[in-house]
């Protein structure tokens, strides 16, 4: 699209105008939109503008949006919004296509697409529909990055009893199955009695992530449940708690790698998100070879495993059901043996070290300073031998 000024009402058949005859007919073909193969540029925008102002299609596609979607739209209706051409903001709208975006990046609702809205939205039927909508939608973003799986019945006990909405399975099943029949499994789905994050989807090109196996490695345990405003912190996908240990992570790479404070809060956030993505440490450390952690000094390298496994294991996990490593061992100790294994794992990819952790010599039937529970001998003191 050609550039365009900013405040100014653009009319749908004015936006799609400023597309080729090519990019429209591609449009037809997303929107299943029939027109003779030699139409006209007219003719085809007249087609697609009947097909986008449908009160019926438009009412499905708002009814399938999140909590925070709607809230972009509506932004979007309400002042002019600009976005790099890179940005992922109103990825949904833009494909539908709801919005366009001009060639300097502003974002456009059509003034007949803003009318058909506010004529739906107007409706009590879809407003009450709606405020049900934007309470699952907020809770299922946060449980899916919380928990990466969660069951439906556990997922209604949190949402009653934070909300007292008396939601009821058949009504949020229905939902998500209307919700995937327009969106696909995008951000979270419902598959087999439980509600996944989108990495696990199944109808998708490519490896498919079995979710099973997580589920497995959850075992029996128990969800943790925080209080509601802590929980919904988590509806944000980039959400970081700043625990004690977080801090110390954040303090050793301002400290003993000299970054500034801003820089060593966004590379502390960062490492505990992929923690929580399931990076071993051979991933950190690849991350952290670029701030200047190298094995070639050994008492940074002890240093930095300290307070790093430290981070990781008062991090909340989706393997631990939002549990940290740290609470999941008190809250049941017969998962000792099993996170003492995982440890294994974790600390075969650990660089070579000797045997000092903070200038203090470590000797072989100490406890080893990762949190495994393992004497240092049987942990990571064994890659001295």
């Amino acid at each position: 699209m050609k550039n365009q000024s900013e405040n100014k009402v653009y009319t749908l058949a004015e936006v799609l105008g400023k597309h080729t005859i090519a990019e429209l007919k591609q449009m037809t073909q997303v929107l299943e939109v029939k027109v003779l193969s030699k139409a006209k540029k007219q003719e085809i925008i007249d087609a697609l503008s009947a097909k986008l102002l449908d009160k019926e299609l438009l009412t499905a596609w708002l009814l399938a949006a999140g909590k925070q979607e709607v809230e972009e739209l509506e932004l979007a209706m309400a002042e002019d919004v600009v976005i790099a051409e890179e940005s992922g903001r109103f990825y949904y709208w833009r494909n539908l296509p709801v919005v366009f975006v001009t060639g300097d990046g502003v974002v456009v609702v059509p003034s007949e697409t803003a009318a058909v809205y506010n004529e739906i939205k107007s409706d009590s039927e879809y407003a009450q529909k709606r405020s049900r909508i934007n309470v699952f939608d907020e809770y299922l973003m946060s449980c899916v990055n919380l928990y990466r799986a969660i069951d439906i019945t556990t997922f209604l006990s949190i949402v009653n009893g934070q909300t007292g909405m008396n939601a009821k399975r058949p009504e949020l099943e229905s939902w998500l199955k209307d919700r995937e029949a327009v969106r696909g499994q995008q951000m979270y789905f419902f598959e087999g009695g439980y509600i996944l994050s989108e990495e696990y989807r199944t109808k998708k090109e490519g490896e498919v992530v079995d979710y099973h196996q997580l589920l497995e490695r959850q075992g029996a345990m128990s969800y943790y449940i925080p209080a509601k405003s802590e929980l919904l912190r988590y509806a944000d996908p980039y959400y970081v708690e700043k625990t004690p240990s977080y801090a110390a992570f954040c303090r050793f790479i301002q400290v003993r790698l000299g970054r500034p404070e801003n820089e060593a809060a966004v590379i502390g956030s960062h490492i505990q998100l992929i923690m929580r993505h399931g990076a071993m440490p051979k991933d950190i450390f690849a991350e952290m070879e670029r701030f200047g952690l190298t094995e070639e000094n050994e008492e940074l390298m002890s240093d930095f495993i300290t307070v790093m496994m430290d981070m990781y294991n008062n991090t909340r996990m989706p393997e631990t059901r939002g549990f940290t490593t740290v609470e999941a061992q008190k809250a049941d100790p017969s998962r000792q043996k099993k996170i003492a294994s995982a440890s294994e794992i974790v600390t075969s990819s650990m660089p070579i070290v000797k045997n000092r952790i903070g200038g203090k010599k470590i000797y072989p039937n100490d406890l080893c300073p990762c949190g495994s529970g393992k004497k240092y001998k049987k942990c990571c003191g064994r890659v001295n031998k």
